[in-house]
């Protein structure tokens, strides 16, 4: 058997097709629940086309869940902490409309900057890391903002119906 391997995500069966979004939600549970067998086994080798796009779907939905999750606490901020009337009322849904494609692009941003750093750091150390190799290993770290965006999403939106069901009090967040 093959030690390095490409992801369900890469890899079409072609005696036991699955159709892409069950790859992505495969490939997806393998990096979140076997993270160290996944990538011991990731041939490192591979394209990096394939491994970018199941990123940006990452992003997109990683964007998605930190936007309202910001703007809910934004609300919430403006609403109990503040008690004023800034900024106006037709600003809110903006903002939850431009938050996502710009934390979409700090994203990719990041990530880019991270790959920069640590090919360069290996370089430094004397490892063969080159940059491709390191930017396809973190295009499939990207499921690892999925937990972190839904932990964020249901700390700031319970927090949110505790308090508007009386439950928590907001003197306790101060």
């Amino acid at each position: 058997p093959l030690l390095r391997v490409a992801p369900a995500w890469e890899e079409i069966d072609l005696a036991k097709p699955q159709p892409r979004w069950m790859r992505f939600f495969d490939t997806t549970f393998q990096i979140i629940f076997h993270t160290r067998r996944f990538y011991r086994g990731l041939n490192s080798r591979g394209g990096a086309q394939k491994a970018r796009s199941f990123a940006r779907i990452h992003y997109a939905i990683a964007a998605i869940l930190f936007s309202v999750a910001y703007w809910l606490h934004f609300e919430w901020f403006q609403r109990v902490i503040y008690r004023f009337n800034w900024p106006p009322r037709w600003a809110s849904p903006l903002l939850l409309l431009i938050l996502p494609p710009l934390t979409f692009i700090a994203l990719l941003l990041l990530v880019a900057l991270a790959a920069r750093l640590t090919a360069w750091e290996g370089a430094y150390r004397g490892y063969r890391l080159p940059h491709n190799v390191v930017l396809r290993a973190l295009y499939y770290h990207a499921a690892h903002y999925l937990p972190i965006g839904l932990a964020g999403l249901a700390t700031v939106g319970g927090y949110n119906l505790l308090v508007e069901g009386n439950l928590v009090s907001v003197a306790s967040s101060r």
